[in-house]
């Protein structure tokens, strides 16, 4: 490969980036490891998965939001940690309609206690 050729650790898709040239840019330091912001918030969100910061049902939410490449371009480790995601989340998109669940919410008690402030000067 030549100076500046990368491969992405997410879908393994060839790009450049040469942090010498963009020493200037320091926002972009991600692009070392992947090819694109959307991969790089894929291996965020799976990682916080595995670091159990976040639950199955979230780490899905989440990834139902970027794009995920094709089962056969992801990394091997990626594509598992995906699969298990997806396999143990238990999220549901359930409309509750409030007229036929007769919910109501009890409004909420807040007192809060004036202090008299004393100058004693």
């Amino acid at each position: 490969m030549a100076r500046g050729d990368r491969v992405c650790v997410i879908d393994g898709t060839k790009y450049r980036y040469c942090p010498d040239c963009n020493h200037g840019n320091p926002n972009e330091t991600w692009r070392y490891l992947y090819c694109s912001e959307n991969c790089r918030n894929i291996y965020k969100t799976v990682e916080k998965w595995c670091g159990k910061k976040i639950t199955s049902d979230e780490a899905k939410e989440a990834l139902d939001g970027y794009v995920l490449p094709s089962s056969d371009k992801l990394q091997k480790s990626i594509k598992k940690n995906i699969d298990q995601i997806m396999a143990s989340a238990t999220v549901e998109h359930k409309v509750l309609d409030n007229k036929d669940d007769n919910i109501t919410e009890k409004p909420k008690k807040t007192t809060m206690r004036r202090r008299k402030i004393v100058n004693d000067d």
